[in-house]
């Protein structure tokens, strides 16, 4: 092939590479620009943790920060990362899995919480959580351990009816997760789950978003998103639910149940968890969100 065929080549490759995003550049840009396992510039991501005044979040804790450090150990204690936030307390018998390289470990080598019974959860010491507020928001790195009904999240107060505000997500057959809100009456609701199934096994672990709020600036629908490993994906179940000016009131927050107490639906595998106390813009939930794609070292 003559030089000039050469050249004519490389100049069609380089504007090619425009249109796909591969344009030619220095191969150390490229591999960082290219590694599927890190989410990108770092400019991107957000530490939680650093987060002030009305973007403080509530409650942040990482498997990693627990008091057990054997495997199979019940766990009595978990770090609240999160500075002045609420404490974070142990029911039943949950049990901290240490890091390891293989199947059924965490990316990047990072430990989880087996909520390995009918009883287990972290909860907040708080009964407050969230009163006053119109929005919520929760990102949760966790894995289907069984394929039954089981509570990832439940947002609840002090009463056994239903309460407008009140938040259930959960694990449901079919490998698909369904998030519950109850609207204003009472009687309305916001059902909505994935459509598209979820990977279940000892190897797949997911990145979960769920934003609710109390009134519907886009109409139906609009009260509540579900992202899954960085994707909208949610689909209708009830379609209910009542917008109004109502805030939620004080509530517990509890990861991996369903109650503090008379708890029924432990059996899930979470490896860290995140709440707001209001309803992130898409860059502020693509920060965040990438701050867990940083720490597993994964895209999700």
């Amino acid at each position: 092939m003559s030089r000039n065929g050469i050249n004519d080549g490389l100049k069609q490759g380089q504007l090619q590479g425009v249109k796909s995003g591969f344009g030619f550049s220095r191969m150390e840009s490229g591999l960082k620009k290219g590694l599927v396992s890190e989410p990108g510039i770092h400019n991107k991501v957000q530490d939680p943790t650093l987060l002030q005044g009305s973007k403080k979040p509530t409650c942040l804790w990482i498997a990693d920060f627990a008091t057990a450090t054997g495997a199979g150990a019940t766990i009595t204690a978990i770090t609240q990362l999160i500075p002045g936030a609420t404490s974070l307390l142990i029911n039943s018998s949950p049990t901290y899995q240490p890091p390891y390289s293989g199947l059924g470990g965490v990316y990047n080598n990072r430990s989880y919480i087996d909520i390995n019974s009918s009883a287990d959860s972290i909860y907040t010491n708080s009964s407050t959580l969230g009163s006053g507020k119109t929005e919520f928001a929760l990102m949760m790195v966790f894995r289907l351990s069984v394929t039954t009904q089981r509570t990832l999240f439940y947002n609840v107060d002090s009463t056994i009816s239903s309460t407008t505000g009140d938040i259930h997500v959960e694990a449901i057959g079919g490998n698909k997760v369904r998030v519950t809100f109850i609207g204003n009456p009472t009687s309305t609701s916001a059902v909505y789950e994935t459509y598209d199934p979820l990977l279940e096994g000892t190897h797949h672990w997911h990145l979960l978003t769920v934003k609710c709020r109390l009134y519907q600036p886009g109409g139906q629908g609009s009260e509540i998103e579900i992202w899954l490993d960085g994707k909208l994906n949610m689909a209708p179940v009830t379609t209910t639910f009542g917008g109004s000016t109502s805030t939620f009131v004080g509530n517990t927050f509890v990861f991996g149940n369903n109650a503090v107490s008379s708890s029924t639906a432990g059996g899930s595998n979470i490896a860290a968890a995140l709440t707001l106390d209001y309803w992130p813009n898409s860059s502020e939930q693509m920060r965040l969100e990438n701050f867990f794609r940083w720490y597993y070292g994964r895209r999700f």
